[in-house]
């Protein structure tokens, strides 16, 4: 167990190795483009961002060295102790290389010695091995983690590609319960009255589940005595002078109940003024312990 921690006491450039493999995840997860000083001739101002621009030397400088400690660290899930970790430069007319020796320790056997050498890279992405000049290349991938539609999600690594998929059986359906429901109610005609038909779904919208899955289909209806929006795009009109959340577990302005605004918070709870007033299948008389229970799919390579 000893062994298995000596990582953790390793120094890397005055750091240890821990905290030298550690990803620096803000600036991985930073796709805002580097902004291109004006020029005249070009008219289409959206051309003047790059997102590509500073990419090769920030990966470089903030990524690549954590990539290494973090593949010198995997030996570890072997039940290979990493005990010593020593990296050195090399530079001549013809080459310029980094050479590294890890000392690793079998969980029985003695300790040996690792050496590889990897080159080095400048900022701009070149290297030189053996006198002939190299460049990295980019290759183009999707997004580690996007949403494709209203229910799946594609996770991307360089090793290969799952999709998530929220099942869309009428038995594990939380939109087909809620939306069958409201249909109901409408076609009563007596507690569900001013609809207005609309979708503004949308898939990078950080709003509650039952939020999501009725603005797949209505715009806007009266509830009792509360009207609602579901109109994200326009949930600054629908509500003005109201602070709208920036974070996904703040409260959403939902409706209006005479003067007040009414909020629903991440699980989908209604409030007036602090108050809890229940949900809007309660609204309805529909008990939410009902509410199906959401099944995922795993579909790897497609």
């Amino acid at each position: 167990i000893r062994l298995s921690r000596k990582y953790k006491e390793i120094k890397v450039d005055g750091v240890t190795l821990e905290e030298a493999a550690k990803p620096p995840i803000q600036d991985i997860w930073n796709f805002k483009p580097a902004q291109i000083p004006d020029i005249p001739n070009v008219v289409d101002k959206g051309m003047l961002q790059s997102s590509l621009i500073n990419f090769d030397t920030e990966y470089v400088e903030k990524v690549m060295p954590k990539d290494t400690a973090n593949m010198v660290l995997a030996i570890q899930k072997a039940g290979i102790a990493v005990t010593g970790f020593e990296r050195e430069e090399f530079s001549d007319a013809l080459s310029k290389t980094v050479d590294y020796r890890v000392k690793v320790t079998p969980v029985h056997g003695k300790e040996s010695t690792l050496s590889f050498q990897l080159p080095k890279i400048d900022e701009n992405g070149k290297y030189m091995i053996n006198g002939v000049r190299y460049y990295m290349r980019k290759l183009r991938a999707d997004m580690p983690i996007r949403k494709i539609n209203t229910h799946t999600v594609a996770l991307t690594s360089y090793y290969g590609k799952l999709f998530v998929e929220r099942s869309q059986k009428k038995v594990a359906s939380f939109d087909n319960w809620i939306l069958s429901a409201l249909t109901s109610e409408i076609l009563d005609g007596s507690r569900v009255k001013g609809v207005v038909y609309g979708n503004s779904y949308g898939e990078q919208q950080p709003v509650p589940r039952i939020y999501s899955a009725i603005a797949q289909s209505y715009l806007e209806m009266q509830i009792g005595d509360i009207h609602f929006h579901f109109d994200y795009e326009g949930m600054e009109k629908n509500f003005p002078g109201v602070a709208l959340p920036k974070t996904k577990n703040q409260d959403w302005p939902v409706g209006r109940k005479g003067n007040e605004i009414v909020y629903m918070d991440r699980n989908g709870r209604l409030k007036v003024k602090g108050q809890d007033i229940g949900t809007i299948p309660s609204l309805i008389d529909l008990d939410d312990n009902t509410a199906p229970a959401e099944i995922v799919v795993l579909r790897v390579m497609g």
